[in-house]
């Protein structure tokens, strides 16, 4: 009896394979249909730099803002430059070599301005804020990344040296500002002429220096 039991059926293994490949083909039939109709997600384009969402610099005073809510704008040198009001760009057209330089670090767009700190405290009573000038301080200076999608970024340290006409060096850190768009420090720039600068931006541990002149007239 033990042997009837364990000898194999041939003619039932057979129909039943049979049996099994059909219902496999029916069920990778409708999963192929299933995955016919998942539809192609659509691309998503990447914000560009001129778009009014993305963020623009005053070149006169370094202050960031959204496009959308800048006051002017003026061609200059090939590009666009965005203020925050149309007194800033009388200003800046009239001596645009006393306010601002851009480089570039790190495929970043970088502005770099030097205001005299009365038109700073100006620019702030302007915008509703009071601010007395800082002792030993003739001078704001402010820095500005923009990345991709024109917005500002904020994982720098950033360093300056400045060196005076009568050859005098002043090393500074500038700081991550309080709105987390730009960085900023005053300075001392009492001597009237022509200073060396050099800007050393480090991220992810790499460093860029950028080395260029400006001249104080006040």
């Amino acid at each position: 009896m033990l042997k009837g039991i364990l000898r194999p059926r041939w003619p039932m293994v057979a129909v039943t394979i049979v049996a099994i490949s059909l219902l496999t083909g029916f069920i990778l039939a409708g999963c192929g249909n299933k995955t016919q109709e998942v539809a192609t997600p659509e691309k998503t384009e990447p914000v560009m730099a001129n778009e009014q969402n993305g963020w623009a610099v005053c070149a006169y005073d370094g202050m960031i803002m959204k496009k959308a809510g800048m006051g002017a704008t003026a061609e200059y040198q090939g590009k666009t430059l965005y203020f925050c009001t149309e007194d800033h760009k009388a200003k800046f057209m009239a001596d645009p070599e006393k306010y601002q330089r851009t480089w570039q670090a790190f495929g970043d767009d970088i502005s770099f301005n030097i205001l005299p700190i009365g038109e700073h405290i100006v620019s702030l009573e302007e915008m509703g804020m009071k601010m007395q000038a800082p002792p030993n301080t003739t001078h704001h200076i402010t820095l500005c990344a923009m990345g991709p999608g024109d917005m500002p970024v904020k994982d720098l340290m950033v360093k300056a040296t400045l060196t005076a006409p009568n050859g005098k060096v002043s090393n500074f850190d500038l700081p991550l500002a309080q709105d987390e768009k730009h960085y900023a420090a005053n300075a001392n720039l009492s001597e009237t002429g022509e200073y060396q600068a050099a800007v050393a931006l480090e991220s992810n541990g790499e460093t860029e220096t950028h080395d260029f002149t400006f001249v104080v007239r006040e």
